[in-house]
């Protein structure tokens, strides 16, 4: 008993220990701020975007920064947000402008997934599913199809879809050994090469999904643009997908580029379950993990869409106000009692913490992420589905954060 209780000791002395230096390596990178043309500093404000900087948020949309003092400014005017979630249940009730023709891309794992399930039975409707070649699956998918919920209310739609990943430390290992999650007649297995897919397969989809995205000529879908949908009814698994080819996008070999896609709005994205699974789970493994998140997550993200999804700017009292367009959002701890020793609390509230300290910003850096806390927001719930997912009220808190985003966006500007 006394040697346990002297490796937990160890244990958490040497998580502090990570925390510390990560904390270091933010504050010393934050300590080079960025300036404007003008010369002014880039300062997140706070109370009308608790999302531009690591931090918490509690049920009552209180923003809690990690870092104190945090500088106030004088332009900000707090607002009642809305209950989005009611808005979008109510099917009589109009979009609001911050959701109407709006798009949010999840990419991550059956975390997201679910949470779009979740939003769609919360609306009373179906989930769709596709490929990430834009292949749309009238009947069954697999785990790892792309989900989509599309809330439409008149000529608008809203969408919440979330792209399916295996994670970054060892993708090839998850989706060779996971059939049931990844067919390799639909697209590639490693995160960094399924991002490079995603325009042609927004492109496939909304045509059928979200028409009202589309591009019009004469009052009608301009069909070079926004193409009709090929659906399939069944996987065809008559041969052992390993002898299988990988197939190009539908688009890859006869598209102009850049050709149009619906552009998503917001980003947010994480990888965290899979590469617990195959991880070293050690303080060393931690850091590779991020670094490989920078790598092959983050990086090409932003490569992709950062010239074509903007963030909020704007400037005040001699200060920019930065509102990200593209987050990392943290994992909810799983129930403690679950059996599965690769999901410990230990290390997925290691990597949380690697997020919500900064350790992935860069001073230099033209376009950083924010951070959305769900494990925060969906603490006390004690809610899941199976032990491993969020249940039902943990999902409704993130996914009211969520939407929460999108309205601050909309208000951003004075």
């Amino acid at each position: 008993m006394l040697v346990a209780n002297r490796a937990c000791i160890v244990v958490a002395a040497l998580q502090l220990v990570l925390v510390s230096l990560l904390l270091t390596i933010f504050i010393d990178a934050g300590s080079k701020k960025r300036l404007s043309l003008s010369g002014s500093p880039l300062v997140p404000l706070v109370e009308c975007n608790p999302y531009a900087i690591p931090g918490t948020l509690d049920r009552n949309h209180i923003w809690k920064p990690l870092f104190e003092p945090m500088k106030q400014s004088s332009i900000c005017n707090p607002r009642l947000l809305s209950d989005n979630l009611a808005i979008l249940k109510n099917q009589t009730a109009p979009l609001p402008s911050y959701l109407k023709n709006k798009l949010i891309l999840l990419v991550g794992d059956s975390f997201d997934r679910k949470l779009v399930e979740d939003l769609c039975a919360h609306a009373g409707i179906k989930v769709k599913l596709s490929s990430l070649n834009g292949t749309i699956w009238a009947t069954n998918g697999y785990m790892g199809s792309t989900t989509i919920c599309t809330i439409k209310r008149g000529p608008y739609s809203f969408v919440l879809l979330s792209v399916f990943h295996f994670g970054v430390v060892d993708g090839a290992k998850g989706a060779w050994s996971m059939p049931k999650h990844w067919h390799v007649n639909y697209s590639p297995p490693l995160l960094k090469d399924r991002i490079q897919w995603l325009p042609y397969m927004l492109k496939s989809i909304a045509r059928e999904l979200f028409p009202s995205f589309c591009p019009t000529s004469n009052g009608t879908i301009d069909s070079t643009k926004c193409p009709a949908p090929v659906f399939e009814t069944k996987r065809n698994d008559s041969t052992p997908h390993r002898k299988k080819m990988i197939p190009n996008p539908p688009f890859w070999n006869n598209e102009q580029n850049p050709f149009w896609f619906p552009v998503p709005n917001l980003i947010v994205a994480q990888s965290s379950v899979w590469d617990l699974k195959v991880m070293n789970q050690t303080h060393d493994g931690i850091a590779d993990w991020a670094r490989q998140l920078s790598s092959d997550m983050i990086s090409p993200l932003t490569t992709l869409f950062g010239s074509i999804i903007k963030d909020v700017t704007f400037e005040a009292n001699g200060e920019i106000h930065w509102f990200p367009s593209f987050l990392v959002r943290t994992t909810p701890l799983v129930n403690p009692t679950q059996k599965n020793q690769k999901y410990k609390n230990l290390w997925i509230h290691a990597m949380n913490n690697v997020l919500r300290s900064g350790a992935l910003w860069r001073a230099d850096s033209e376009r950083n992420w924010g951070v959305l806390d769900w494990d925060q927001v969906t603490t006390g719930f004690n809610s899941w589905k199976d032990g491993l997912h969020p249940g039902l009220e943990s999902n409704k808190a993130y996914l009211q954060m969520l939407l929460v985003r999108l309205e601050e966006l909309e208000f951003a500007s004075p």
